[in-house]
């Protein structure tokens, strides 16, 4: 069971401190900033104008940042590179401590601590014939995402892991992998599919890209009791494919295999997708709505943005999970390369566990001086006013900038997320603030 830092104790009270409220009104007003505009259905993972090929950036700068009760200087220099469909992300982050004048020990007291400079190596982007990427793992998900959704290996800033994708799509069929951490045995699995009709000489109309697929997913960590392993079946239908939408329907099964202590159960969901793609690439959105049908013992997207952090927990309480029915609804999408938006609620009719909330803002480039950019994930929500309540259950990167020039900025970044504290064995709570000023270059 994860404890709350005790240098930073967590009342789960918005109105808690003015620097949390400043930060949370902030998170909904880029949020209705960015629904002002079109979005778009792949998150990119780095955004290039429509048809260029190949470009980058560079970010660096100082700033001042507190961990528990101890202030640093900081300097981190965050180089971006794509060249075609390879990608490149690296971060190299100094911090010296103003007590000691000496630099943060624990960052760089091991092999991993230098590993972690190349935060990714990718090849093409989720859902190309080939894609490939290496290292910090986001928004990671495996078909519609029923058993992995927005999968995250990320949540230590101390200790990132170094996780793997890899997929292939042949036509007639394919397949996609994740390893969630190659520094030792914990998730990994896949999806594998099949387009049996493409196989045919004849094209056959609407139905010709029928897909049929197999996801299989374990956790063989040692801080579960028993292995995790979850199987599923999913079925898709796409019924428009052209220059400017795609549109489809698709069913998805999974189940929780039992262990020798403990019963789970299984689900099932069927919902439509769509991508709207605007002319010359100017915008585009994707929306999805999905109904679903759970039996006692068995959570839906189970592998999400905090499951390394709370996986312990989330197969406690899947032995009081009550049989449940919910809906989600999601919106993603960028315009002009200028704003990116990803919003997804997920509402059960009754759970112990409550509703979920996930939001992505991008939106460092809508205006010529200021820059708006956050990442807030959230679960337990009960009520409406649960929703922006700091706690175990959030997640948070929320960061707002001013630009005098350029190729610099002024900066305050705020997050909310876990170390790992190797006396509880366990994970806990860390609030980070940290003003800096940056300088930035893209090409």
């Amino acid at each position: 069971m994860r404890s709350k830092s005790p240098s930073h104790p967590v009342s789960g009270r918005v109105n808690s401190g003015p620097l949390r409220s400043l930060v949370l009104s902030g998170l909904l007003l880029a949020a209705v900033i960015a629904a002002a505009v079109p979005a778009r259905a792949q998150f990119p993972e780095y955004l290039l104008p429509p048809g260029q090929e190949s470009g980058g950036s560079l970010r660096f700068g100082p700033g001042v940042t507190t961990i528990g009760d101890t202030t640093f200087i900081s300097f981190t220099i965050e180089p971006e590179l794509a060249f075609g469909k390879l990608g490149v992300g690296l971060r190299i982050p100094l911090l010296f401590n103003t007590d000691t004048n000496q630099i943060r020990k624990v960052d760089w007291d091991s092999s991993r601590d230098y590993a972690r400079l190349i935060r990714y190596l990718r090849w093409g982007v989720k859902r190309d014939r080939l894609y490939a990427r290496i290292g910090e793992l986001t928004n990671t998900q495996l078909g519609h995402g029923f058993v992995v959704y927005y999968y995250n290996n990320n949540v230590d800033l101390d200790y990132p892991k170094r996780g793997l994708q890899f997929d292939l799509d042949f036509g007639e069929f394919g397949f996609e992998t994740l390893i969630g951490n190659l520094g030792r045995q914990e998730l990994y699995g896949g999806r594998g599919y099949v387009r049996p009709l493409q196989i045919l000489d004849k094209p056959i109309p609407v139905i010709r890209n029928l897909t049929f697929g197999a996801t299989w997913i374990t956790d063989r960590d040692s801080r579960l009791s028993e292995p995790l392993n979850v199987v599923g079946l999913d079925i898709e239908q796409p019924l428009l494919h052209n220059d400017l939408i795609d549109l489809y329907l698709y069913l998805d099964w999974s189940n929780i295999a039992d262990c020798y202590w403990q019963k789970y159960g299984h689900g099932f969901a069927y919902g439509v997708a769509t991508d709207l793609r605007g002319i010359m690439g100017l915008f585009q959105v994707g929306a999805k709505f999905e109904m679903r049908n759970l039996s006692e013992g068995f959570r839906a997207g189970l592998i999400d943005p905090l499951y390394d952090i709370k996986k312990d927990e989330y197969m406690t309480e899947l032995a009081s999970q009550p049989a449940t029915r919910g809906w989600i609804g999601e919106l993603v999408g960028t315009v002009i390369g200028r704003v990116s938006l990803r919003g997804r609620y997920y509402q059960v009719d009754e759970s112990s566990a409550g509703d979920q909330f996930l939001m992505h803002v991008d939106a460092t480039r809508l205006f010529p001086m200021i820059s708006l950019q956050a990442f807030y994930t959230k679960q337990g929500i009960r009520t409406g006013s649960d929703i922006w309540k700091l706690n175990e259950d959030a997640m948070t990167v929320a960061e707002v900038g001013y630009r005098p020039y350029p190729f610099m900025s002024v900066l305050m970044r705020y997050t909310y997320s876990y170390v790992f504290d190797p006396v509880l064995g366990d994970y806990r709570t860390q609030e980070r603030v940290e003003p800096r000023v940056e300088f930035g270059f893209s090409w």
